[in-house]
């Protein structure tokens, strides 16, 4: 089964404008998000998916220096961004990931992966979002399920949101990670919405660098720690 992962990326995002471009720590938000991308042992193919915008542009170029395909599409109509890139490149599955998380993790992705390639029945997996970090997931779908998707639900909610109708009224799964270090009931948010947000991560990178940041955060908020 052909697996490809798609990274949703804008600059005009309300609350934090060109948040994907901001640097966190050394590096953009979106080359960071990149890098853990990278890092799924068992995807076939990254493509970052952004928009036609002039905004955008500058995606363009960072995917041109960092060699990651970048699709433009329709600014509105995100979900027809993923069904274009997956129709093109003969997509079984597809992963789901957006820019605003820097700390998504790939061992959680490829996890989500194996289990829908040995789960045929359903149409989707997540993590169960009560077992994991919020900011650290990622979502994977088969194509023939956006591609219902698509035929059947065309609400503004449904083609924003890109897997909520697949969510609302197909066969989806939730799993927990079977990496125990991946575990964590606490209420705590990695992904960047707001300015804080942005200065929590840089502070998460300062704390605990490139390596395994996530698991370090899980193991001190477990000790009662946190930033």
């Amino acid at each position: 089964m052909k697996v490809v992962t798609i990274i949703q990326a804008r600059t005009t995002s309300s609350r934090l404008p060109n948040k994907v471009m901001l640097d966190i720590y050394g590096k953009s938000l979106l080359e960071r998000v990149i890098e853990q991308v990278r890092k799924i042992k068992n995807s076939d193919e990254i493509w970052v998916a952004t928009s036609t915008h002039a905004h955008d542009d500058i995606i363009e170029l960072l995917c041109e220096r960092l060699s990651v395909p970048c699709y433009r599409g329709s600014l509105k109509d995100v979900r027809s961004r993923f069904y274009d890139i997956g129709k093109r490149q003969k997509a079984d599955l597809i992963v789901r990931i957006t820019a605003d998380n820097p700390l998504t993790n790939p061992d959680i992705a490829a996890e989500l992966i194996e289990t829908l390639k040995n789960n045929q029945t359903y149409d989707y997996v997540r993590m169960d979002w009560s077992k994991i970090i919020d900011g650290s997931h990622s979502e994977v779908f088969t194509f023939d399920a956006l591609e219902k998707s698509i035929d059947k639900y065309k609400s503004k909610d449904d083609i924003e949101h890109v897997t909520l109708a697949i969510i609302n009224h197909m066969n989806i799964l939730e799993i927990s990670p079977s990496d125990e270090e991946l575990i964590s009931e606490n209420s705590y948010f990695v992904g960047v919405d707001t300015f804080e947000d942005y200065k929590k991560s840089n502070l998460l990178f300062k704390k605990y660098g490139e390596t395994n940041t996530l698991k370090q955060l899980i193991k001190e908020l477990k000790n009662g720690k946190t930033i």
